[in-house]
């Protein structure tokens, strides 16, 4: 059986919080959610949202990047802000419950 996921980094733009977010992808019946860009919001804002949605799974977030950069990952020179964006992503996964972290290279 097909499951589907909510890119919430594409799907509910109209929206502006993440709890409508959250929400709107359990009512459409989204199987789970994915948070490609972190959304400036704490983790228990993040963690109120999914516990709304009826704890929705997350199943994927990516590290995040800087000011104007996808990730630090394939930079040399730039290894203590690539070890914080995925220690950052780590704990969030962990608030989240979510298992699985995209690792953005660069731009």
């Amino acid at each position: 059986m097909l499951r589907f996921s909510a890119n919430l980094g594409f799907l509910f733009q109209e929206l502006t919080t993440i709890n409508e977010k959250f929400l709107e992808s359990q009512k459409y019946k989204f199987d789970a959610i994915e948070l490609p860009w972190q959304p400036n919001v704490s983790n228990g804002d993040l963690a109120t949202a999914r516990r709304l949605a009826h704890n929705i799974p997350v199943i994927l977030i990516n590290t995040p990047g800087g000011e104007g950069e996808l990730g630090y990952a394939s930079w040399p020179d730039r290894e203590t802000s690539f070890q914080s964006s995925l220690e950052y992503a780590i704990n969030r996964a962990k608030v989240l419950e979510c298992n699985m972290i995209h690792i953005t290279s660069c731009r």
